[in-house]
C-alpha cells in the first residue's frame, strides 16, 4: 500500500517508522460475544440472510438472549393460547410455517397476529415480549434458528434438558396442527401440539 503525507508534507528520507493500528470494528461479533442486544451471538452468515417482519431487511448474526433472561430459568409456555390451539397460523396469504434462518419474526409477527398476545399464556408472545438492550425485535425462532442455537448451546448457556424447546414454525403439513419442537438434551426433534408445554428462548437477528 501507500502511504502519502499531505498535510504536513513528509518526505520518505525523513520517516524512521510507521505503525499501523486498526480501530476497533464494532460492526464484526465473534461467536460467543455479547451482542447489541445484551444476549450471545450464535450465528454468523457472511452473505447474509433475509430478516424482519416482512423478510426485507438483511442481516447476518443471530443472537440469543442470555441465561437468566427471564429472571431465573427459561420459562415454559404452550405454544398458543387456549382458544386457538386447533386453529392454523394466516392471514390469508402468509403461514408460520416457515423453518429458514431469518424467518422466525415473521413467524412470530404472524403468531400474535392471529390473537396470541396474551405472554402469559403462549410462547410467541412471551419471545417477542422480551427487551434485552432496550430492543424490541426479539421473537421465538424459526427451527432452523432453533437448531443453530442447540448447536452451540454450550456457549450461550442456561438451557433446559427437558423435555423441548418451541420454534416458531408451525408444522407444515395441516393435519398435524402443532410444530416440531427441539430436545436440548439429544438434539431430536418431536412433533407437539399447541397445548404442550415447552421451553421459550427469545433471538433476534440484526
Amino acid at each position: 500500500f501507500t502511504v502519502t503525507f499531505t498535510s504536513p508534507v513528509a518526505l520518505s528520507s525523513t520517516v524512521y517508522k510507521l505503525t499501523v493500528e486498526s480501530s476497533d470494528h464494532t460492526d464484526f461479533y465473534n461467536i460467543g460475544q455479547t451482542g447489541p442486544g445484551g444476549g450471545v451471538v450464535f450465528y454468523y452468515s457472511a452473505a447474509g440472510f433475509p430478516c424482519g417482519p416482512t423478510l426485507a431487511a438483511l442481516c447476518r448474526y443471530l443472537e440469543a438472549s442470555p441465561s437468566g433472561w427471564s429472571g431465573g430459568a427459561d420459562p415454559s409456555r404452550p405454544w398458543a393460547q387456549t382458544s386457538l390451539q386447533s386453529t392454523r397460523v394466516t392471514n390469508g396469504i402468509d403461514t408460520a410455517t416457515a423453518t429458514a434462518i431469518g424467518t422466525g419474526y415473521k413467524n412470530t409477527v404472524l403468531i400474535i397476529n392471529q390473537g396470541n398476545s396474551d405472554s402469559s399464556t403462549a410462547a410467541a408472545p412471551l419471545a417477542q415480549s422480551y427487551r434485552g438492550g432496550g430492543l424490541s425485535d426479539w421473537y421465538l425462532p424459526s427451527y432452523d434458528e432453533l437448531f443453530a442455537l442447540y448447536t452451540n448451546r454450550a456457549i450461550v448457556g442456561g438451557f433446559q434438558l427437558s423435555p423441548n424447546y418451541w420454534p416458531s414454525s408451525e408444522h407444515v403439513n395441516p393435519a398435524n396442527n402443532g410444530a416440531t419442537a427441539l430436545s436440548f438434551n439429544t438434539g431430536t426433534n418431536q412433533y407437539n401440539g399447541k397445548q404442550n408445554t415447552n421451553y421459550v428462548r427469545p433471538v433476534r437477528a440484526f
